[in-house]
């Protein structure tokens, strides 16, 4: 079986528009942050994600987001909650 890596999106929701004074800060230091996605190796367990190799772009991550949040979880989308079987094949 080829090795598969763990696709993360991390996103949130602002307090405030982004020209608001409050989010100055944060707004300047946009450039300096990730762009919300990360690719990591699941070397304790395989439980789905994407082939090794592979990086994800935001398009396919929020398709995965609303599968998630429309049926709950399956191998394309899942939080750790609960346990997938690596891929076969």
């Amino acid at each position: 079986m080829s090795g598969y890596d763990i696709a993360q999106l991390n996103f949130g929701r602002t307090v405030a528009p982004l020209d608001d004074p409050r989010l100055a800060g944060f707004v300047t230091r946009l450039d300096d942050a990730s762009t919300g996605s990360s690719v990591g190796k699941d070397r304790a367990r395989s439980s789905g994600g994407k082939p090794e190799g592979m990086t994800p772009d935001i398009d396919d991550a929020v398709r995965r987001l609303r599968r998630l949040a429309e049926i709950g979880p399956t191998p394309d989308g899942f939080s750790f909650k609960r346990h997938f079987p690596p891929p076969s094949g």
